[in-house]
């Protein structure tokens, strides 16, 4: 089965099921491990936006479903960018 949650409560209460479960954003690495086989995916692409952002520290924190897209739109505002591609 898969789950698209939206908030933190939604990935409680999935978890509160039994089972096996994987935790995919929108599954653009997954050529970069060994295949996973869950009863149930947790799609995080829902989860998006900024949380925390501290420009003069250097510190940003993003829901799971921020693409590095938006995080750079973002950041290119006060002149800064993410450190991975």
């Amino acid at each position: 089965m898969i789950f698209h949650v939206e908030s933190d409560e939604d990935i409680r209460d999935v978890l509160h099921g039994s089972g096996s479960f994987l935790i995919q954003g929108a599954n653009t690495k997954s050529a970069f491990g060994p295949p996973i086989d869950a009863e149930h995916v947790i799609k995080t692409t829902k989860l998006s936006g900024i949380t925390e952002w501290s420009p003069d520290d250097l510190v940003v924190v993003a829901k799971a479903g921020t693409t590095i897209q938006e995080l750079n739109d973002e950041l290119k505002s006060r002149k800064q960018m993410l450190g991975v591609p």
